[in-house]
């Protein structure tokens, strides 16, 4: 299993199903939690495991993240696969994006990427973790680059074609399906705010994961005042209760 670190091909059979019920039940919480949000003792529960069998695969939580980052990258490969690996053509890569749109509204458009969120948490505070996600998003890319390369190389695009470049965009774009850009993406039509950034998140260069819009530039003073308590009596809360039950 690609998840396995080092230590781990020395472990039994049942050792690599332990450890990999905890990377996936890691990868869960983390992924709806986040990394701050999710303690040893939520991975515990969920994996259905004890203390001392986390800490002889994960001897700290950065050990676990680091598995996380692997097992994430290994989801959205393996899941992309066999299209990601034919990215040689325009049909291609427009099927490549159903696939993609397709997958999100599965998902309701909940959670985002697995990839990206881990970045947002991790990449200016976490250096192993960074490294860790350059290189996933590295392995994501190289399928990518290479349709690209071929495409290039039968004259589909021009020869000048920056590969490297137009498979980075490729990777980190957002996709609108029947918007019109001329709203900047934003409009009443969709509930989405005007924006020229498409929210593109800091992959493309913005402050902010969300649309960058006119909000974005306001400085905003909160004034805070003290709300008068409003005590509720036992008689009030539980009278329907007593009078069915007696108190």
């Amino acid at each position: 299993m690609a998840t396995a670190n080092a230590s781990a091909g020395r472990l039994t059979r049942k050792g690599l199903a332990t450890r990999a019920r905890i990377v996936e039940a890691a990868a869960e919480l983390m992924f709806r939690h986040g990394v701050a949000g999710t303690s040893n003792e939520d991975v515990l529960a969920a994996a259905h495991v004890s203390n001392s069998q986390l800490y002889h695969y994960f001897p700290d939580k950065n050990a676990l993240v680091r598995a996380v980052i692997e097992h994430q990258a290994d989801g959205i490969i393996d899941g992309q696969r066999p299209l990601l690996d034919q990215l040689d053509s325009l049909a291609a890569f427009r099927q490549w994006r159903d696939m993609l749109v397709d997958l999100q509204r599965q998902r309701h458009c909940e959670g985002g990427c697995p990839l990206g969120s881990l970045s947002s948490e991790l990449a200016e505070t976490d250096e192993p973790a960074r490294t860790a996600l350059a290189a996933s998003f590295g392995r994501w890319e190289a399928p990518i680059r290479d349709g690209l390369r071929r495409m290039r190389d039968r004259g589909e695009l021009h020869d000048d074609t920056d590969v490297d470049r137009l498979a980075l965009a490729t990777r980190t774009a957002r996709v609108l399906v029947n918007q019109n850009m001329n709203e900047g993406a934003g409009s009443p039509r969709n509930g989405l705010p005007f924006t020229l950034s498409l929210s593109c998140g800091t992959w493309g260069g913005n402050i902010t994961t969300e649309n960058v819009n006119a909000r974005h530039f306001v400085n905003l003073t909160w004034v805070s005042r003290p709300i008068e308590p409003k005590v509720i009596s036992e008689e009030t809360l539980f009278a329907a209760h007593w009078q069915a039950h007696g108190r």
